[in-house]
């Protein structure tokens, strides 16, 4: 599951605009991506970077897993999951 998640962290290394593209980690078979410090608030940020995910995990052919995701400070953090087509 770990080279199945890692491909999908790459891939969204390299479709997310900055900064979102350099704050993409596996951990805990999760892609974690690590809000930085703004102005925005957590909710904000949440509303911008959400909906690049699904957009960018949307155009994944064939999805082989269920992935799981967690939006993160260090003070809040959100999960929610992408589910494969059945």
């Amino acid at each position: 599951m770990n080279n199945y998640l890692n491909m999908i962290r790459v891939y969204l290394n390299q479709e997310l605009p900055p900064p979102f593209n350099t704050l993409v980690s596996v951990v805990d078979d999760r892609i974690k991506i690590t809000l930085p410090d703004t102005h925005k608030s957590f909710n904000e940020a949440f509303a911008v970077v959400h909906p690049m995910i699904i957009e960018c995990i949307g155009r994944i052919r064939e999805l082989k897993y269920n992935v799981d995701f967690t939006i993160w400070t260090p003070g809040q953090l959100r999960d929610f999951t992408i589910r494969k087509a059945t």
